[in-house]
């Protein structure tokens, strides 16, 4: 009869039970665990793409309204550089502001013209006088127009043409309500009138006849049809004259200048998501950096500001503008706080 050793028979019973073993599988506990586990990293991952995702999108917002306040900015200086003539806050800037085709009704409640200050300085305004306003009013110069005289072809007479602008402040379609309860949602608009033929200069052609002939070839070869005199009051210095070159002998009914409907750019902005800053915003994005906020009619002076020193042969504009961009899907705001200095002279 064999004999079997004992260790020959244990280690058989070892190899049966690690199969088993083998075969048994994992718990319900260990599964819960894994799907947890899992759970967690997906969701992490998720959360780190949108917080990326957010990121990109506001440094893209912050990139945006940055280049388009800078490029407005260039404009508007671009534009005070060829005035020949501003208007500050006073008798004849209200006057004419209050002749401009449309302006009043569109510009926004409160808005003032800055004050000019032949010896100031850039600096913030004390509380009891407002120097800053947050509209700009002025004559641009355009190209004269050129014209030989009836018989004497060596001789050119240039009559200087100029151009109404006044940029202001408006609420942009749909925004209603108080505006110090948003942060954003005013326009920046310019007015640009029809071009003006200086009154004083055609006036200085003695031979009526000769007046005539002027007006009439300036009504054809530059469409030219109004008159301003800028040595007269505002309200006594406009005229119209006919196709005829008849200049009319009572004053324009209703009397306003019209806005050229072909250089109407009006807003001056090209992302209809970008908007002035109100006084709502936050202290820190800049509005009112150099005027006192007040909550007087709608407002003053929200993200626009402008300030004029100096003498006539050199006049400092200061432009201020803070501008808003909400970053989407996040909507939190994007800001640019940016100044820019223009060089002016009135003549």
């Amino acid at each position: 009869m064999p004999i079997t050793s004992r260790r020959s028979t244990s280690t058989a019973a070892d190899a049966r039970r690690g199969a088993a073993g083998g075969q048994r599988g994992v718990t319900l506990v260990e599964v819960i665990v894994a799907v947890v586990v899992f759970a967690l990293l997906v969701l992490t991952f998720f959360k780190s793409l949108l917080l990326v995702r957010d990121a990109n999108a506001m440094m893209e917002s912050h990139n945006r309204v940055n280049t388009q306040c800078q490029h407005i900015l260039n404009r508007l200086a671009n534009d005070v550089a060829s005035s020949i003539r501003l208007y500050p806050d006073g008798p004849e800037g209200h006057a004419l502001l209050g002749i401009l085709e449309g302006v009043s009704a569109e510009r926004l409640a409160g808005s003032l013209l800055p004050v000019l200050l032949p010896d100031g300085i850039v600096e913030k305004d004390p509380e009891t006088d407002r120097a800053t306003g947050n509209c700009l009013l002025f004559l641009q110069a355009e190209s004269p127009y050129a014209y030989r005289a009836d018989g004497s072809p060596e001789e050119t007479l240039r009559v200087d043409v100029y151009r109404v602008v006044a940029v202001y402040l408006t609420r942009k379609d749909g925004v209603a309500g108080p505006l110090a309860e948003v942060p954003g949602g005013l326009d920046l608009v310019v007015f640009r009138s029809v071009a003006l033929l200086d009154r004083a200069q055609v006036d200085a052609v003695a031979d009526p006849a000769e007046r005539e002939r002027l007006l009439r070839l300036a009504r054809e070869e530059r469409h030219l049809a109004w008159l301003f005199d800028v040595r007269r009051p505002v309200l006594e210095a406009l005229a119209g004259f006919s196709a005829e070159g008849v200049i009319e002998p009572t004053p324009p009914d209703p009397y306003e200048i019209p806005e050229d409907p072909v250089r109407a750019g009006r807003s001056l902005f090209a992302h209809s998501t970008i908007s002035v800053a109100t006084n709502g915003t936050p202290d820190h994005f800049g509005v009112a950096r150099f005027a006192q906020r007040t909550s007087e009619e709608e407002g003053f002076p929200h993200g626009f500001e402008a300030r004029v020193t100096g003498g006539s042969g050199a006049r400092q504009v200061l432009l201020h503008l803070t501008l808003v961009h909400e970053a989407r899907p996040s909507r939190k705001l994007a800001y640019a706080d940016l100044n820019t200095m223009a060089v002016s002279r009135d003549f």
